[in-house]
């Protein structure tokens, strides 16, 4: 006799996972704070002698920072830097700064030609560097603002020498800088004049004329 073909059982119902006991409690909303409003007197108070704490000293920074702020203005336009002059900068350091300048330059400009002047037309002559100028310039400024001796990797072998140059130059000059002590243009202009001149010409302009007659 030939055997029955045996049927297959259906397969079982997978069971469903258990969800895991949670032994975390939820967590508690968190009371909203009283408005000025809802305050009690004492809160208000209480609140009031803790930021006063806080800003007290806050205050007495800024004017300390604001008396050192206004001190080094002044030795700079002793040493003839302006202000001005020194905010340009401290713009220029920026993109946003570098927009904001550009756009007020533009201003001019514009005025000036529409005045018939020619100062754009002079600004041109002076502004056509070449790349190698460039490079030089680019780090005798990082000497100057105190910056690491390393060019940008992206100059060329050429461009990186050139920016090494630039760099050494403005170490040069900061040290001849700090031989003269900063002192104000003025007496910077005298000891130049004796470099060229020799001592007796700067001896006679120092002299008052009474003294320079005898």
């Amino acid at each position: 006799m030939a055997k029955k073909a045996k049927t297959a059982k259906p397969a079982k119902p997978a069971k469903a996972a258990k969800p895991k006991a949670r032994n975390e409690k939820p967590a508690k909303a968190a009371k909203p704070k009283p408005t000025a409003e809802q305050m009690s007197d004492d809160q208000r108070r209480v609140l009031l002698f803790n930021h006063k704490r806080k800003v007290k000293p806050l205050i007495a920074a800024k004017k300390l920072a604001d008396a050192n702020l206004q001190k080094q203005y002044e030795l700079a336009k002793k040493e003839g830097i302006t202000k001005k002059q020194i905010e340009t900068a401290i713009l220029l350091e920026t993109e946003e700064g570098h927009e904001k300048l550009k756009a007020q330059v533009q201003h001019i400009l514009d005025i000036d030609r529409w005045m018939g002047k020619e100062l754009g037309t002079q600004l041109e002559l002076f502004t056509k560097d070449s790349a190698a100028e460039r490079d030089f310039d680019a780090g005798k400024r990082a000497a100057l603002d105190d910056e690491i001796r390393k060019p940008p990797e992206h100059l060329s072998q050429a461009g990186q020498q050139r920016w090494l140059a630039g760099y050494a130059e403005g170490i040069e000059q900061i040290n001849k800088t700090r031989e003269t002590g900063f002192k104000p243009l003025g007496e910077v202009a005298l000891g130049v004049m004796a470099d060229a001149a020799g001592a007796e010409a700067v001896d006679s302009l120092a002299q008052p004329d009474h003294q320079a007659a005898a």
